[in-house]
């Protein structure tokens, strides 16, 4: 109410997103979408509206009507019309671990930069960008090295890097 933090509205459809972002145009107030399911329909408002999107999760059953339109091409949408969006799995409802397959399925859909929105994406949307979120001096970096693509589903970890100490790996 003070404004201090901006609103977390959990949204799925694309009436309820815009009807969102008019309320928070309204009462002068930043908003977050979380879901947002029907974002793909209504991604130009959004884009124009400059409200950041958390999208997710991907691998979860279609149940109720709110996820009827539940697609793996939203975050392909979301990234050609400009927005700012993240990739959630919505921890525990989709374990944390599957957060790399949800940007693989985006990225099979078209997304062309799937660890943008798990990394520096969702990094300036929780308002910790000067922080971390991207390789950088000065920034604090935990860093997990991967024998490929750690999109795709056979990569495995090969180091874990935490305050610069090899954790995991190395041996």
């Amino acid at each position: 109410l003070k404004r201090e933090y901006p609103a977390h509205i959990h949204v799925h459809k694309a009436n309820d997103i815009l009807k969102m972002i008019r309320l928070a145009r309204e009462y002068s107030y930043d908003l977050i979408l979380i879901h947002a399911t029907e974002a793909h329909l209504v991604a130009d408002e959004i884009s124009r509206s400059g409200t950041p999107v958390v999208f997710g999760p991907m691998i979860f059953p279609r149940r109720g009507g709110e996820l009827a339109n539940l697609t793996n091409k939203t975050p392909k949408v979301l990234e050609e019309k400009g927005g700012l969006f993240a990739i959630t799995t919505d921890h525990p409802c989709t374990p944390i671990e599957y957060l790399a397959v949800n940007a693989g399925l985006a990225m099979a859909e078209g997304l062309k930069d799937g660890l943008r929105p798990i990394t520096a994406n969702a990094a300036k949307i929780a308002g910790v960008w000067g922080r971390t979120g991207s390789l950088e001096e000065g920034k604090d970096a935990d860093i997990t090295i991967f024998d490929g693509d750690p999109t795709e589903a056979e990569s495995r970890v090969e180091y874990t890097i935490i305050d610069g100490k090899v954790e995991y790996g190395g041996e």
